[in-house]
């Protein structure tokens, strides 16, 4: 009877959140990337066309564009699996006015049950949460940026902050959740990665074996809905990254930009970080002493800010949606330390939020504001804060000696 209740409510919700969304926006297309993948998803189920075929991509450019795009503009070209439409199909079938407002309110109303999940005791933080310019940038374009990080930002909220071990029906719960990363792994591999070892050390193996058959499902039904979509795919992510001109690190090679250093070369220093900050958390959980669990988790949740930092450093792209990932490191890296120092916490996420909007009004001639300097400066500014944080209220190291 409650899931029956809160499901009719979140139903309520959805369905005024979505009127009042279609009021407010008339006939305007708001979400240009939601335009893609509903053109995509349209013209599968009502034409049987091929959502990677230049017929699709340019009827996506004479609606969003209304004209054909440039070669050196965004060609709006559908370049994710295809398995990512299933998200889209139920919504394909209607007006594109009214397919937008459901998907919008969709993914507001996820985000804010999310944060309501983790911070339903300091509310304040909730409203806080929302207001970031990646958020709403990403709200607004109808992005699948904002639905992984919503299923990121859940299931680290139970690996990490869980008080026990997670139900079977919750962790094949968030295998199921996890499996749907994939279909944006710029933004979810190394979290990912993360995510899957925290479960194998943890013995959360019905979120393993989820995620694996979920990935199996995905697959077959991908290939029975178009064999080769895997070289479509494939195919039209090197013309989104010739288009694009996506290169790996992007954000520390626009940074040192101004030195005679190559790009490549910070390339390769963000990787050889990962790399590293990969191997400590291995060599630290896995070492003979038993590690305390309330202490394990800290541990974990410093590699997660760690990694979704270094996950936007190391991205091809970094715009403003994508770098929703050094938000979710800020969410759950501020949950407990919350009880201690709240009122900083309160104002360090405002003067973030603020800054966010900012960086996007007041571009910078020699960088772009809100795809450089705004993530290099909350990286930097987060990044003190929490390590000054954890080093002075993580509980102190706990171990066994081994048998």
């Amino acid at each position: 009877m409650y899931y029956l209740k809160v499901s009719l409510l979140f139903l309520a919700i959805w369905g005024l959140l979505a009127f009042g969304i279609r009021i407010a926006s008339g006939n305007n297309i708001l979400g240009a990337d939601y335009y893609t993948f509903y053109t995509a998803a349209r013209m599968y189920l009502l034409e049987g066309k091929n959502p990677y075929s230049e017929e699709v991509t340019q009827m996506a450019q004479l609606g969003i564009l209304g004209r054909l795009a440039h070669p050196d503009e965004d060609q709006l070209g559908f370049a994710y699996p295809i398995f990512m439409l299933f998200w889209v199909m139920p919504f394909a079938w209607l007006d594109i006015s009214i397919s937008q407002s459901l998907w919008m309110s969709l993914n507001l109303l996820l985000f804010l049950t999310c944060l309501y999940q983790i911070y339903k005791e300091q509310k304040s933080f909730i409203f806080i949460g929302l207001t970031f310019y990646p958020f709403c940038f990403g709200i607004i374009l109808g992005n699948f940026s904002n639905l992984i990080s919503v299923i990121l930002l859940y299931s680290f909220y139970v690996l990490i902050l869980s008080k026990e071990m997670p139900k079977p029906r919750h962790q094949i719960y968030i295998g199921f959740l996890l499996a749907w990363t994939i279909g944006k792994p710029q933004i979810s591999l190394l979290l990912l990665i993360f995510a899957l070892l925290i479960c194998l050390k943890s013995h959360y193996f019905y979120t393993i074996l989820a995620f694996c058959l979920s990935i199996m499902v995905f697959v077959i039904i991908s290939w029975v809905l178009l064999p080769d979509w895997l070289s479509f795919w494939v195919g039209q992510l090197q013309k989104y990254a010739i288009y694009n001109q996506s290169t790996p690190a992007y954000l520390l090679s626009s940074i040192m930009s101004f030195t005679q250093i190559p790009s490549t070369f910070w390339t390769m220093v963000v990787m050889a970080g990962t790399i590293l900050t990969f191997f400590v958390w291995l060599r630290v959980v896995y070492k003979p002493e038993n590690i305390e669990i309330s202490n394990l988790s800290y541990l974990n949740l410093l590699f997660f800010v760690l990694l979704s930092i270094l996950s936007v450093f190391l991205m091809p792209r970094t715009l403003s949606n994508d770098q929703l990932l050094l938000i979710l490191g800020l969410f759950i890296g501020s949950k407990p330390f919350i009880s201690r120092v709240g009122l900083t916490l309160k104002i360090l996420w405002i003067f973030l939020s603020a800054f966010s909007w900012l960086t996007f009004a007041v571009p910078l001639p020699a960088l772009s504001s809100t795809n450089v300097v705004f993530p290099f400066f909350f990286t930097t500014c987060w990044l003190i804060v929490f390590l000054l944080l954890y080093t002075k209220f993580k509980p102190k190291a706990i171990v066994n000696a081994p048998a």
